[in-house]
């Protein structure tokens, strides 16, 4: 019996040393749970910031192309939305060609869907940041030409562009932006009549056969082609004729 008792209790303890070195042998572990969704069919895409301009001609044609002092001259320009995105712009004007001095004597006035918004020099145009309606901005632009223009610029050419600068609305920095010019042309014509305002200050003719007589006193005026005894007139105007002034 003792010796049953004591293999009973070798047995227990044997199995409680066995459990005890496993236990003592499990450490630390870490488990990770992880899934994976997708969804299909998504698609992105970036606004457009574009616009375009319609114009007719300058209006009355033929006067664009003939200026006198105290005419004006008008033409209409429309700013179209061909993108997406609401947009902002301003509009100046700039030389490309012509006589400095006639485009700066030209005066402008521009208004915005019938509304005045600038009335001054032409060259000195720039308008306020505008932002573009929901449909069309008008734009219409009259040019006049002042009466005491000087004689000089008779003849003169204007050769100029409208720029339209657009860029996103309510942004800081420029975003999206897009530029637009339309070139135009104006022409001085002649106002001063050389035939009707002005009479000569003095008038001779010379003879080839008498070289060293001068007919500065005579009541005529002699004109003749005659084998070396041609007659030549000459006569004085005391002005000065514009520049490009045919005579």
């Amino acid at each position: 019996m003792i010796r049953n008792s004591l293999f009973k209790i070798l047995a227990i303890m044997l199995i409680i040393g066995l459990k005890w070195i496993g236990l003592s042998a499990v450490v630390e572990t870490a488990a990770y749970y992880n899934d994976t969704e997708t969804s299909s069919e998504n698609s992105l895409s970036a606004g457009t910031l574009d616009f375009s301009l319609t114009a007719g001609d300058w209006e009355p044609e033929d006067i664009s192309s003939e200026m006198v002092p105290g005419n004006t001259v008008t033409r209409d320009i429309s700013v179209i939305n061909n993108g997406s995105l609401a947009f902002q712009y301003f509009v100046k004007s700039e030389m490309i060609d012509g006589n400095k001095d006639f485009c700066n004597t030209l005066e402008l006035e521009a208004k915005l869907d019938g509304n005045s918004v600038y009335s001054n020099g032409l060259m000195d145009f720039e308008s306020e940041a505008t932002i573009f309606s929901t449909s069309t901005d008008d734009w219409n632009f009259k040019i006049t030409l002042p009466g005491d223009v000087p004689e000089e610029l008779q003849g003169m050419t204007c050769q100029f562009k409208f720029v339209f600068d657009g860029w996103q609305e309510n942004l800081e920095e420029p975003g999206f932006s897009d530029n637009e010019e339309m070139e135009n042309i104006l022409e001085a014509g002649y106002w001063v009549s050389l035939t009707s305002e002005y009479s000569p200050i003095a008038d001779a003719y010379i003879n080839q056969a008498r070289g060293n007589r001068n007919y500065g006193s005579s009541t005529v005026l002699g004109i003749r082609s005659k084998n070396l005894a041609n007659n030549r007139s000459f006569v004085r105007f005391d002005f000065h004729f514009p520049e490009r002034t045919t005579i």
